[in-house]
């Protein structure tokens, strides 16, 4: 009996660790010609500026509706990944229907695997589909888990009643509950 939680347990942190392995075990896709030239293209004007050649685009149904490449050292924006710049050029070229476009069709191609932070913006978009060539590798993975967990446990609240929520009713769209 005791057993049991001991096994509950390495399971949960299997899969924690390795969750985000799962697409290995799914089949590779093909990808369009021009999709693949498109990425080289960005990838290839990364490179130009010393960046890490990544290039990515993001496809609503079967048209690219942004682009993007890394730009972090020539913009000196932390920010910079290709994928997130692809994001703000489809914001940027879409602004006047961004909110009635179904991020359910969606997809973010990139020429490497999104990072924490890339794959955050596409969740808070509810962009679930991306679209990689290169993988990184599983222990890059194991470490972003443990750090994740670390995060999680070490994150405090700030004790200033209100004070946020008197800043969000000075914002002219902002609808209280």
């Amino acid at each position: 009996m005791r057993r049991l939680p001991v096994l509950l347990l390495f399971s949960a942190i299997f899969l924690f660790l390795f969750l985000s392995q799962t697409y290995r075990f799914q089949p590779r896709i093909d990808i369009r010609p021009d999709i693949a030239d498109t990425l080289n293209t960005l990838a290839l004007e990364a490179l130009k500026n010393l960046e890490v050649p990544v290039g990515a685009v993001l496809l609503y149904r079967d048209s690219i509706i942004g682009v993007g490449y890394n730009t972090v050292v020539r913009d000196t924006v932390l920010g910079g990944h290709a994928e997130i710049n692809a994001l703000n050029d489809a914001h940027k070229k879409n602004r006047a229907v961004w909110k009635q476009l179904d991020p359910s069709q969606m997809t973010l191609y990139s020429t490497y695997e999104p990072c924490e932070m890339c794959k955050g913006a596409m969740l808070n978009l509810s962009i679930r589909h991306a679209v990689f060539e290169g993988p990184k590798p599983v222990w890059d993975h194991i470490k972003m888990s443990i750090k994740s967990g670390l995060y999680e446990c070490k994150k405090q609240r700030l004790y200033a009643p209100g004070m946020q929520e008197n800043l969000f009713r000075r914002h002219p769209g902002y609808l209280s509950k």
